[in-house]
């Protein structure tokens, strides 16, 4: 049986953090928030970590039954990560552009594309418009009982490409085989080298299991893993395992417009694009940009990254403000099913966002 899929402000070059145009709250009062609001949300045991980034500060990093140093299953979040690398990697002219076409993206896959299927783009893609999706099923990864999950996907669309928003896990796998022809090597590796390493985000030793029943104990006690295919092509949707602070790291790049430290690790037209509403859809956020969900929170502008079961970064730029959560989940235990979505966005933005008004 294949893994059930159930569902990473800047440093700047100086030291010193803008002002704040208004008093930050302190721990207490955020403490206070996330108690008001704690109690409403079924499965809130299961949370094993908050941390608030603001102003250039943590603020707030709590952690409950566990330590910071312990890697969680982040879920769709994974999504996000892939958006990031696809951006890296056309950065670096690696891929012309999010106008290129799946055909000539995966040309080792030509022959099982329609037409229709080598004509769709990477933006149709990144969007979830590709026609891979299922709109009554969002979590069916039918795919993953074949032998090439790849071909598989490329094969059963669900819609023509170009229609609707209708979220896809396959959509963000077809990623991971973009990312290796164009990089010439796996996911992970480009991801080490390019993010990975520069964000202080600790992938050694991973575990990159195969897609079995046999690996689902191995892949819940393991610290940092990325489960593959049965290519070898690590999973675009949803599985990489990440610490809170990698979590949090990740919203301060995308805060820093793609700059840590002293260099700019992704484009910054890349971050502007990925967190603004390409499409409008239904979900974790009233649009989606490039694998991130885009919304408002009181009127300011919010992005996130989301992934089933509690994993969360929220990124509110104008409040400076970068949020990450994580949930315990454990695929050995159907019962683990962490925090719905909406309640822990819920959470978060009334018990955490709200106090930085």
């Amino acid at each position: 049986m294949a893994l059930v899929i159930l569902g990473f402000v800047t440093l700047l070059a100086c030291t010193e953090s803008p002002p704040s145009a208004r008093p930050l709250p302190s721990h207490a009062e955020i403490a206070d928030g996330i108690a008001e609001f704690a109690p409403l949300i079924d499965g809130f045991d299961q949370v094993r970590a908050i941390v608030v980034h603001a102003d250039g500060d943590m603020v707030f990093e709590e952690y409950y039954g566990t330590s910071g140093e312990a890697y969680w299953n982040t879920q769709s979040v994974t999504k996000s990560v892939m958006s990031t690398l696809v951006g890296i990697a056309i950065g670096e002219g690696l891929i012309q552009s999010v106008d290129q076409t799946l055909g000539e993206l995966l040309p080792a896959y030509a022959s099982d594309m329609s037409p229709a299927i080598a004509a769709t783009t990477l933006r149709q893609v990144l969007t979830m418009t590709a026609g891979f999706g299922n709109p009554m099923s969002p979590t069916v990864t039918d795919f993953t009982g074949s032998k090439d999950w790849v071909r598989s996907i490329l094969a059963n669309p669900v819609s023509p490409p170009g229609a609707d928003f209708a979220y896809s896990n396959g959509d963000a796998h077809l990623l991971s085989a973009v990312l290796r022809e164009a990089t010439g090597m796996s996911v992970l590796t480009y991801a080490r080298s390019r993010l990975f390493d520069p964000l202080g985000i600790d992938s050694r030793p991973a575990a990159q299991l195969p897609p079995k029943a046999s690996s689902v104990a191995a892949y819940d006690k393991a610290d940092f893993a990325w489960p593959v295919d049965p290519q070898d092509l690590n999973l675009g949707w949803a599985l990489l395992k990440l610490r809170p602070k990698d979590m949090v790291n990740l919203g301060l790049l995308y805060l820093a417009e793609g700059r840590w430290k002293d260099r700019q690790l992704v484009p910054a037209d890349w971050v502007h694009d990925a967190t603004t509403t390409q499409v409008p859809a239904q979900g974790s956020g009233e649009g989606y940009g490039y694998l991130w969900w885009t919304g408002e929170v009181d009127g300011d502008p919010v992005f996130r990254a989301v992934g089933s079961g509690g994993q969360l970064i929220e990124v509110v730029p104008s409040r400076h403000l970068v949020v990450a959560v994580a949930t315990e989940l454990r695929l050995a235990d159907p019962t683990s099913l962490g925090v719905a979505d909406s309640a822990l966005i819920s959470l978060v933005e009334d018990g955490i966002v709200a106090t930085f008004d």
